[in-house]
């Protein structure tokens, strides 16, 4: 089964992620889809409120002519309720660069402030190298959009991609 609230396929009676439980419905299924909609996204909502989202940012050094990981840090744009039909930006600015090469940046998406799930998002890709900012917004059925912003301000933007996986 597919969590109505949450998108998350399992099996059993009730959502493992978000706790909805599965629903029956009888008779026409776009109808009942209607009834049911206000305690979808009631629930939906009060779920987007206990989800922060982020990025996965990483640190590195250069010694030597060797660069080398230094470590990573998780910076949190903030709780998913936040962010749905806004964007919220970082104040971080990053070196893009110019790879001509499909890169793919990792998010990470927190329940009730517990250690954060990873998922990975294809990164639109400036033709040229440049600083950029990175910003995320969220939809009302919990899909998210990766932006990037050059210090020109054009924006580019991600697939919609579901925060639950």
């Amino acid at each position: 089964m597919k969590c109505l609230v949450c998108g998350k396929e399992f099996n059993g009676n009730v959502c493992p992620v978000c706790d909805f439980p599965i629903v029956e419905i009888p008779g026409d299924y776009e109808e009942g889809m209607r009834t049911l909609k206000p305690v979808i996204d009631r629930h939906r909502k009060a779920f987007a409120e206990r989800l922060s989202l982020g990025v996965v940012t990483y640190e590195y050094e250069m010694e030597e002519s060797v660069l080398t990981e230094k470590g990573y840090k998780n910076s949190m744009f903030g709780n998913v309720s936040e962010l749905i039909d806004k964007t919220k930006w970082l104040d971080e600015v990053f070196e893009c660069p110019n790879l001509r090469n499909v890169m793919y940046l990792s998010m990470v998406v927190s329940l009730d402030g517990k250690e954060g799930k990873i998922f990975k998002v294809k990164l639109p890709n400036f033709k040229e190298a440049c600083r950029v900012r990175l910003g995320v917004c969220c939809d009302d059925e919990l899909k998210c959009c990766l932006k990037i912003q050059n210090e020109k301000g054009e924006e580019l933007c991600s697939e919609k991609t579901p925060v639950i996986h």
